[in-house]
C-alpha cells in the first residue's frame, strides 16, 4: 500500500511539473519551434515566474543562443506609438542577457527588439508603482517572419 501511494504521488508531482503549455508563452514557443523545424534548435522556458527572461533559443549545432522576453498583448500595436517594458528587464540584460529579443506578440502583428544600450534612453515612467520604459515603435522590428529570420543569422 506505502508503495502504491508513494507512486502515485510521484506521479502527480511530475505530471504537474510537466503540464502541457497552454499560456501564451508556450504557444509562442510552439509557433517559434515550427517555423524553425528545420534547424537543430532547443528552446528553454524559464521556470521561475518572475525571471527577467521568459526563453533561451539555443542552436544545438554550434551552441550560439539568444535569449527572449515574450510579452503577449491584446492590442492592435499598430494604433500605439510606443511598447512598454519594465525597467528591471531591460537593467537585467545590460547585466546578463546581451543577446536578447524583447518581443510583444499584438493581435495584429509580432513586434520586437534586440536589447541595445539606446533602450536606457527611452522614455521612463513609474506605472502601478513599477518603473516602465516606454519603446518607440519607429525603433522596433514588426513581423514574426522577419523575427525567425533574425533568430536564424543570429545563431546560424
Amino acid at each position: 500500500m506505502n508503495l502504491f501511494f508513494y507512486l502515485i504521488t510521484y506521479l502527480i508531482r511530475r505530471m504537474k511539473k510537466q503540464q502541457i503549455l497552454l499560456d501564451d508563452e508556450g504557444k509562442f514557443k510552439s509557433r517559434l519551434l515550427d517555423a524553425c523545424k528545420e534547424k537543430n534548435y532547443s528552446m528553454v522556458k524559464s521556470e521561475y515566474k518572475y525571471a527577467s527572461i521568459d526563453f533561451i533559443v539555443i542552436n544545438l549545432e554550434n551552441l550560439k543562443s539568444v535569449y527572449m522576453e515574450h510579452k503577449k498583448k491584446n492590442i492592435n500595436g499598430n494604433n500605439f506609438d510606443s511598447f512598454m517594458i519594465n525597467k528591471c528587464k531591460i537593467d537585467s540584460c545590460k547585466k546578463d542577457f546581451k543577446k536578447c529579443i524583447f518581443i510583444w506578440d499584438c493581435l495584429d502583428d509580432v513586434y520586437w527588439i534586440y536589447y541595445n544600450k539606446e533602450l536606457h534612453q527611452s522614455r521612463l515612467e513609474e506605472i502601478y508603482g513599477s518603473d516602465v520604459y516606454f519603446i518607440n515603435k519607429k525603433l522596433v522590428n514588426v513581423g514574426f517572419d522577419s523575427l525567425i529570420e533574425s533568430i536564424n543569422k543570429v545563431i546560424k
